[in-house]
């Protein structure tokens, strides 16, 4: 009889206690996180039933969590430490920026989107008819009043830049629309602004097909700025036009500056530490940069006449004395964010055209 109440105690005490290790693994699991390549303001933590993403504001001093879990996983939400909770994958988004178009559609995920806020200054085929087609609606701007139509479009999830729109829209969480903020042009580094597109592979569940398309863009970078280093001479390089007598320069630790950099320019602004645009004197511009070799960026300028009515001492430039100005074109803005290999290639085949005989430019154009 002893010895089967010795056997009972036996199987209650180890069944008891492999009842209280199990609590502890779901609840105590290790996370993974994710290894950023160029240090991006987020960061992603990999748990066993959902994902963790930390969005860094304030220069990093403060950040913003959410957690991404799958909608096949059933969970009790108070046990996550963040209530700002993403079901994935999402079907139904609203984006605040053109820039997020491009990584959604990146990842072949368009049909996703459902509404875009100023939707008239897409200037893309694409998109325009999938607005002239109410496939996607256009909220307009993103103020109070984009609050009424983002809830009639019932979205799971709102993409922003702005911080300000993130206490703006708070109340649609109630509704299960969580607003995510998404930094990226604040990055200082051309591919630091790239690897942002991880957060929509997050949002989709296409986390291993978002690594392949950021590695890829980031090999064919590294490539093309190895043949940057084959230069002979150095080209020095200016940005920027000025806007009601102040040129904003582009500072010298931005992503911009960093851009001419790799493509084997000497930004004449590479010694100030500001990773904003810098407000400068055109006076103060020309003292130090009337002999540089190249000028990019001039605005919405596309014409060497159109450069001259803003200020005629800017005739007095060498490079728009010898027509080396170059402009962007409007795709710039809507997908270069996702494609800065090939504006890295651009550069190259402007400062250096000897290394890159054959590039046939996509965002850039001389002007005459």
């Amino acid at each position: 009889m002893k010895f089967y109440i010795f056997i009972f105690l036996s199987i209650f005490l180890l069944s008891n206690c492999q009842e209280k290790n199990t609590t502890i693994k779901e609840n105590q699991y290790t996370s993974i996180t994710e290894k950023l390549d160029f240090k991006p303001a987020f960061k992603i933590q990999k748990f066993k039933n959902y994902q963790l993403l930390t969005v860094y504001i304030k220069e990093r001093k403060d950040s913003i969590l959410y957690a991404f879990v799958p909608k096949n996983i059933k969970i009790d939400n108070q046990q996550l430490p963040t209530q700002r909770i993403i079901r994935t994958p999402v079907k139904k988004i609203v984006v605040f920026s053109h820039t997020h178009l491009a990584c959604i559609d990146k990842l072949n995920q368009s049909q996703s989107i459902v509404g875009v806020t100023e939707g008239n200054f897409l200037k893309d085929s694409k998109w325009e008819k999938l607005i002239q087609d109410k496939k996607i609606i256009d909220i307009g701007t993103s103020d109070a009043s984009a609050k009424e139509k983002i809830v009639a479009l019932q979205p799971e999830v709102v993409i922003t830049s702005n911080t300000s729109d993130i206490d703006q829209l708070k109340t649609l969480q109630k509704l299960n629309i969580q607003t995510i903020l998404n930094n990226d042009w604040l990055e200082t580094h051309p591919l630091g602004r790239a690897e942002w597109v991880k957060i929509f592979g997050l949002l989709f569940e296409t986390e291993k097909e978002v690594n392949t398309i950021f590695d890829n863009i980031k090999n064919e970078y590294n490539q093309i700025k190895k043949i940057a280093q084959k230069k002979i001479k150095n080209i020095s390089v200016l940005t920027d036009i000025p806007f009601k007598g102040t040129w904003y320069l582009a500072g010298g630790k931005s992503y911009m500056a960093q851009f001419i950099a790799d493509a084997g320019g000497d930004f004449i602004a590479k010694d100030n530490d500001n990773t904003a645009s810098v407000p400068t004197s055109i006076e103060n511009v020309y003292t130090k940069s009337k002999n540089a070799a190249i000028w990019l960026n001039v605005g919405q300028a596309k014409t060497l006449k159109e450069i001259i009515t803003i200020d005629q001492r800017l005739g007095n430039f060498s490079a728009y004395q010898n027509k080396k100005i170059y402009n962007y074109n409007a795709d710039y803005w809507l997908t270069s964010i996702i494609n800065p290999q090939e504006v890295l290639a651009d550069m190259l085949a402007i400062f250096h055209p000897e290394l890159l005989k054959d590039r046939k430019m996509k965002y850039y154009k001389q002007l005459n």
